[in-house]
């Protein structure tokens, strides 16, 4: 019978079972949901991990550039012009804007040994690079700034030199190294302003 013993036993019974059942489903659907926020959380902290590192990588790539044009001053000051050359690429370029572009390490090698320089170094001088604004794009960059070349001229010295400067550079397997400077004394020309702009460097068409 509907209302005898026996269905008023089953009916505790059922609804147990039933309670029971909705805390299985939902405990699962926690565990579920559990699941997916970690997969989010992860997936976002290895986006995370992924943007400092790239952000670490192009510090250090700027700081590589700036290091390596640095150099370049003592270099020529202390008369290495082996070693000023290893800053170049090996089919690198100097270029000295309306004079000469010298190119490999030979010929770049040459500036440093040859008599102008060496008078210059038996003078006194000091070649001192400005701060640089670098700019990477992967395994390419560029950076301009200014240098200026002070020679003794027996009463002080006296800015010998005052030059815009463009470098272009690429990373190698031995770090980056230059590809390409091109340095135009400021005068009034254009050719020093052009170099300067924060454009690819050469005049517009």
């Amino acid at each position: 019978m509907k209302g005898g013993p026996a269905h008023r036993l089953l009916r505790p019974v059922a609804r147990r079972t039933c309670a029971t059942r909705d805390r299985v489903y939902r405990r699962g659907l926690g565990d579920r949901s559990s699941g997916l926020a970690f997969r989010v959380g992860r997936l976002g902290l290895e986006h995370d991990i992924a943007t400092l590192a790239a952000r670490l990588q192009a510090l250090e790539d700027r700081e590589a550039i700036r290091e390596l044009v640095a150099q370049y001053g003592p270099l020529a000051d202390c008369g290495d012009a082996q070693a000023l050359a290893a800053l170049w690429c090996e089919d690198g370029a100097y270029e000295v804007v309306g004079f000469a572009t010298a190119r490999g390490h030979a010929e770049i090698a040459a500036l440093i040994d040859g008599p102008v320089h060496r008078q210059l170094m038996a003078d006194g001088c000091a070649h001192v690079l400005g701060p640089l604004t670098v700019a990477v794009d992967g395994d390419r960059a560029s950076a301009r700034g200014h240098s200026v070349v002070f020679r003794n001229s027996g009463n002080g010295f006296e800015a010998f030199r005052v030059a815009a400067n463009r470098w272009s550079l690429v990373r190698t397997g031995q770090g980056w190294r230059v590809a390409h400077r091109a340095n135009a004394l400021l005068n009034g020309d254009e050719a020093a302003r052009i170099l300067l702009s924060p454009g690819d460097g050469q005049p517009a068409s």
